[in-house]
């Protein structure tokens, strides 16, 4: 039957080849493909990101895209997809892989659709098409990149072959999303950079369980799978054999109850408002199973002690339940398997405590051991499972000898950056670095709030410094040494990636003591750097600072500065600077009506200190107030057109001055110029120029905002030379 459809329809190329010709023929890849910096930036900035930032290279926002030609195995004959009033399917590249698949629908269901031939074309044909390049939603960052057929003149397609459809890719939800919002309905982190790739794509995702479910009036039913982790994936019904109500083509479907384990789902990968969905296509496509145990143990009796000492035994507990949905199957087996420093795991069966705890006894290990663990679980069917994640992020903690410090709790080995030892009590002590009157809490643009936050460190070393929050916190000030006990939490700030903190049940001040000096930093590229990359996170909730830095982007979220962050840097990579702290500085030209003072991009900023933190899952700096920035440089002017026959230091103007002066100096060659700034005291306040530079004249406007009224010396050295002059402030 298909081989008379495909005679039938290689005749209709004879009215709409000579409109094919005029338009290139492009491959489905070459209309998906979105380059990966940008949706690196889409990872960041998540809903916030430009509408246009993962559209197709061929779609023009807003009006329309290129016309091209393609040419795809067909994945679902017209009618098995509902999409409203029109005829649609995916087509995926003969030769598979990312970036293979896409969309394809005509306007409506006139005639004139219908003579395109759409229609006749069954799932597994190989055919060519005509059609224009679109984005559906155009107004929204999770757009699916779509091709409409031309029907006005009709451009019929082509059949090529019939093959079988092609088999699907083996992914998981974590290509797609991260985590989960409060009703398991959508991930909590959609993940372009890997999932934009499958858009369109067939694929399959194994051992998932039913999240959630939601019956509408309508008679549709709204589902989502989670991963063993709890990475959410919605599930589109537009697949009308997986449709409940009116549309369906099977009228004993219906969405399985929360919790039913699946061996597997299939389906094409689309996007909705609120991320990647996958698409059940065919019967066959959701297989139920039975499936593994349910481990739990996030509760603070998980591991006792905390941290041991050398020798000392670690009881390790774990809830373990029969799965309650499906195929019962009660729990078999429970065991803890461990690792001493890398070495093979060796497995500890754990005995049932009472109900569904069950326990073990992790022998003790000399000091300075790292260990790691995860609980596996088997059931009478056979079925395993194993919490956490033992490839990536298992459980550990190391072997100290004394009191806690705060790297053995921030110190990690995990690829996501997160302490061993979450959801355990901990008893810390610290200086506060910064308090609740230094990083305030704001109102975000989409209506949550970041928290005001207060950050202690017992050292000025890697590891060292830890968030702190919960009753009585606020209260605490920079100086104040304390001892906290409570729970270590990771906590996400706008976006998945925590930051590792103690949510304290207990806060006691000891003492007042000098803060901790800054750690010199050089800016390194932190802001391009991965969720857990240790070179960022030994650095996590400490007092950095850097030197001679350059606002490089005073716009990098391309927003027109809504979020008022901006880029710094060195010379050695990025750095984003964040603005929750407690200063009267901003990027955005609009705050000068709430009397901030502008900073420009060019502007050199002697040195910037702040608390090295994680929001919108990107590694900023926090500085804490006006104090952080130090000699803010707003020009430095160089002519080397003329070049002066001596070494001079001319006297700043104006003079007096308030906020900014300009210092002139000349230089006859090249040299190592040193200008710095002095009190009435003659102490050092801050360096201006520190950098080898060629002959000529030279300006340097400065920024002396931070600054009280009085009396200043400047001086000049270069070579040999050197030279002071007297400058006064007037507020």
């Amino acid at each position: 039957m298909r081989g008379r459809y495909v005679v039938a329809f290689m005749l209709l190329l004879i009215g709409g080849g000579s409109l094919k010709a005029q338009y290139p023929s492009v491959p489905i890849d070459s209309v998906q493909y979105v380059p990966l910096d940008s949706l690196l930036k889409a990872d960041s900035l998540q809903g916030s990101s430009p509408v246009t930032i993962e559209d197709s290279r061929y779609f023009h926002y807003p009006t329309y895209g290129d016309t091209v030609v393609i040419t795809g195995i067909v994945m679902a004959k017209p009618g098995i997809i509902s999409q409203g009033a029109r005829f649609t399917s995916y087509l995926q590249d003969t030769l598979g892989g990312m970036w293979s698949g896409v969309n394809i629908l005509t306007p409506d269901t006139s005639s004139n659709a219908q003579a395109t031939g759409i229609t006749s074309a069954d799932s597994g044909y190989v055919i060519r098409m005509t059609g224009w390049v679109d984005e559906y939603p155009r107004t929204s960052v999770n757009g699916a990149t779509e091709m409409w057929l031309i029907i006005n003149p009709v451009i019929p397609i082509e059949i090529l072959d019939v093959r079988s459809r092609p088999a699907p890719v083996e992914l998981s939800v974590t290509e797609f999303s991260e985590g989960a919002n409060a009703l398991k309905t959508a991930p909590a982190r959609v993940k372009y950079s890997t999932g934009e790739r499958w858009e369109g794509v067939y694929v399959i995702i194994r051992n998932v369980y039913v999240a959630s479910r939601s019956v509408q009036t309508t008679g549709r039913t709204y589902w989502s799978v989670q991963d063993e982790q709890g990475n959410v994936l919605s599930v589109s019904d537009q697949g009308r054999y997986f449709r409940t109500g009116s549309e369906s083509l099977d009228p004993n479907w219906d969405v399985p109850p929360v919790g039913t384990f699946l061996e597997y789902i299939r389906g094409v990968i689309s996007t909705i408002g609120t991320g990647y969905v996958i698409m059940p296509l065919y019967p066959g496509d959701v297989k139920i199973g039975s499936g593994p145990p349910v481990i739990r143990a996030d509760f603070s009796e998980r591991q006792t002690p905390t941290l041991p000492q050398p020798g000392e035994n670690v009881t390790v507990k774990a809830i373990v339940t029969p799965l309650q949905v499906g195929p019962y199957s009660p729990v078999d087996s429970v065991a803890v398997y461990y690792s001493v420093n890398n070495a093979p795991y060796t497995r500890l069966p754990m005995a049932k405590e009472r109900d569904s705890l069950y326990t073990a006894t992790i022998p003790g290990q000399p000091l300075g051991s790292v260990v790691r663990y995860f609980f596996w679980a088997t059931n009478a069917l056979g079925k395993s499972t194993s919490f956490p994640d033992s490839s990536a992020n298992p459980y550990f903690y190391h072997v100290i000898s004394g009191e806690p410090k705060i790297k053995d709790v921030q110190f990690t080995v995990l690829r996501n950056g997160n302490s061993g030892l979450q959801g355990l009590s901990i008893t810390l002590s610290g200086v506060v670095m910064a308090d609740s009157t230094d990083i305030l809490g704001v109102q975000n643009l989409d209506g949550t709030t970041t928290p005001s936050r207060v950050f202690i460190q017992d050292a000025a070393a890697p590891w060292s410094g830890i968030w702190i929050a919960g009753p009585g916190v606020s209260t605490l000030r920079r100086g104040d040494v304390v001892r906290v006990t409570g729970l270590v939490q990771e906590t996400a700030i706008l976006g998945s990636a925590g930051t590792t903190r103690i949510y304290v049940s207990s806060v006691a001040k000891t003492g007042t003591a000098t803060l901790f000096p800054p750690v010199q930093l050089q800016t390194s590229g932190y802001s391009t750097m991965a969720n857990g990359d240790t070179t960022a996170e030994q650095w996590e909730s400490m007092l950095v600072e850097f030197n001679n830095v350059y606002i490089t982007d005073d716009d990098p979220d391309h927003n027109d500065r809504r979020y008022r962050e901006f880029i710094v840097d060195d010379g050695t990579g990025p750095l984003r600077v964040d603005d929750d702290g407690n200063t009267s500085y901003s990027i955005n030209p609009a705050d000068t009506a709430r009397g901030k003072q502008i900073l420009q991009k060019g502007w050199k900023i002697g040195t910037l200190r702040g608390i090295f933190s994680q929001t919108a899952t990107e590694y900023k700096l926090e500085p804490r107030t006006n104090a952080d920035y130090i000699n803010i440089i707003t020009s430095v002017n160089e002519d080397h057109s003329v070049v002066p026959k001596s070494y001079s230091l001319a006297q700043n103007f104006p003079n007096p001055f308030n906020p900014s002066t300009a210092i002139q100096y000349e230089l006859p060659m090249m040299e190592h110029v040193v200008l710095k700034v002095y009190n009435i005291l003659g102490q050092e306040l801050f360096t201006l120029v520190n950098e080898v530079q060629k002959a000529g004249r030279y300006t340097v406007t400065v920024d002396a905002s931070r600054l009280s009224s009085g009396v200043y010396f400047y001086q000049l050295r270069a070579g040999s030379f050197s030279s002071t002059r007297k400058m006064v402030l007037v507020r």
